[in-house]
């Protein structure tokens, strides 16, 4: 069950939230709210059991650390890898070519906010 959970917050994050805030703590409260709604729609979650309300915060919290960082070691960094980083032009160069992968479950727009 544990794993479904973890999987159903990770697509509830992909499917219905931009990941271009820099940490989970900069996302609006009432986006934080519609995400907790849909993942409540799959569980029987207690607004008044501390441990459901926790572990959903840090499902949430630990899911968007880890989807954005996934994005970033998986799409972004590989083109970093063979580059000299003290040269301006091969660092902008590599920073082209990152921005032009785009991820299949994104969209260009969504994408362009990481």
């Amino acid at each position: 069950m544990l794993v479904f959970f973890s999987r159903l917050i990770g697509e509830v994050l992909s499917d219905h939230l931009d990941l271009h805030h820099d940490s989970w703590i900069e996302v609006l409260s009432e986006m934080v709210q519609i995400l907790k709604n849909h993942v409540k729609s799959y569980f029987r979650l207690d607004d008044n059991n501390s441990a459901h309300v926790e572990g959903l915060d840090f499902g949430l919290s630990r899911g968007y650390s880890k989807t954005r960082s996934s994005l970033h070691l998986n799409i972004y960094k590989p083109h970093f890898k063979d580059i000299n980083v003290e040269d301006p032009a091969a660092v902008a160069d590599a920073s082209a070519k990152a921005r032009a992968t785009i991820p299949t479950h994104l969209c260009r727009e969504q994408w362009s906010l990481i």
